[in-house]
């Protein structure tokens, strides 16, 4: 088999290929999901609030008798990367950290696949286009990228490192016609959990609540003034802080995200006051969830749950969707409407010296937190300690 392969390094690259790229889009690829759309790409490109700076594009495009079979969407960051330890960051080093957009390089799904992938890294290596850590955050492992990434990554010049100490799992949710339909196929536990939660709690104790969608781009800076004030005071913005939304170009960026379509967010709201929000993608007949948060002192009515019931009854009766991927993590609402568990992980393909070296001491940093909550929750002392660092608060 030959190939050629070429790399895209500027947005109007991506533009003299685009109507290639969304026809090999149509034969259906794996891999392809709204975060790797070439639209979508360009979007990020030219109206996030970075731009090009500090970013470097390697979008590598494989072919087979001149047709696309293979894309890997690259974009090389210069900035500070922690060291993670649980929810805590050590101090900061500077690294070239490579991200791909989507978690998967987008391949025709045939044979030759693992050819695609060598042709890809041989490129990065003879182009010497330099990156210390690639990160592939929920690397699915029902996917042929992981199946190469595991028996071919594993010598130099790049290294895969495994970084969990144990395999989560992606939570989707195949969606049928109707709600009643998607309680009927849960078992009883679940169904019982969520009759529970929306009409023995929520609805006696509410009187007036609406669900409001999110899809134009008009309702983009009203959307994002909502979602602060949630952020404030939600679990997310305590742990890892406030994201900066409200920048002109932060607006401006999104606002185009909306105008192509792939915008589909709801908020929930309470007496005239939003409780909850989820800030959603579509593409193709499958929704993302990308970020979402509650107010904590609504907590008696599991806002998330509520929330997350009546916008998947949404997705079912209003321009229905097929697929809500819930995507990487293992919150209540995911387990409990969710009706497909993929397993997946996180990992750092290494390609300097510099970036095994600090693959290898995240992972070891992982599994000791990991085996220290094993042993604390043996002894019931994992709770205890939880209050005990609560009250210091």
């Amino acid at each position: 088999m030959s190939c050629t392969v070429g790399i895209l390094e500027t947005p109007e690259q991506i533009s003299d290929i685009l109507p290639e790229w969304l026809a090999f889009l149509e034969t259906q690829p794996l891999g392809a999901s709204v975060y790797n759309h070439p639209e979508y790409l360009l979007a990020h490109i030219r109206h996030n609030p970075d731009g090009l700076q500090n970013q470097q594009l390697a979008i590598v495009v494989v072919r087979e008798q001149k047709r696309i079979v293979c894309i890997a969407p690259l974009f090389i960051h210069d900035q500070k990367f922690r060291l993670e330890v649980s929810v805590k960051h050590l101090f900061p080093v500077r690294i070239r950290k490579m991200a791909c957009p989507g978690n998967s390089f987008v391949f025709a799904n045939n044979q030759n696949v693992f050819a695609y992938f060598d042709a890809v890294f041989e490129t990065l290596k003879r182009s010497n286009i330099r990156f210390d850590i690639l990160v592939v955050y929920g690397l699915r492992n029902n996917s042929p990228f992981w199946d190469y990434c595991t028996t071919r990554l594993m010598g130099k010049p790049f290294r895969l490192f495994n970084v969990l100490a144990e395999p989560q799992c992606d939570h989707r949710v195949h969606l049928p016609d109707s709600m009643e339909t998607l309680l009927a196929s849960m078992d009883k536990g679940r169904r019982t959990t969520v009759n529970r939660k929306i009409n023995r709690r929520f609805l006696k104790m509410v009187k007036d609540f609406r669900l409001e969608r999110i899809t134009g781009s008009s309702q983009i800076e009203n959307f994002f003034d909502i979602m602060e004030k949630i952020d404030v005071n939600s679990w997310q913005g305590k742990t890892f802080g406030l994201p900066n939304r409200k920048t002109e170009s932060q607006i401006e960026y999104w606002k185009k995200i909306a105008d192509t379509g792939f915008v589909r967010s709801y908020i929930l709201w309470v007496e005239g006051k939003p409780i909850a929000y989820f800030h959603i993608l579509q593409y193709d007949g499958i929704c993302y969830g990308h970020t979402t948060a509650y107010d904590p002192s609504y907590a008696e009515l599991a806002p998330g749950i509520v929330c997350f019931y009546y916008f998947l009854d949404d997705l079912m009766t209003h321009d229905p969707m097929k697929i809500y991927d819930c995507s990487f993590g293992t919150h209540v609402y995911k387990r409990l409407f969710g009706n497909e568990e993929i397993e997946s992980t996180i990992v750092f393909i290494s390609g300097t010296t510099k970036g095994a070296a600090l693959a290898f001491l995240q992972r070891f940093l992982n599994r000791f937190v990991f085996r220290a909550k094993r042993v604390l929750q043996k002894w019931n002392l994992a709770d205890r300690i939880r209050k005990i660092l609560k009250n210091k608060k």
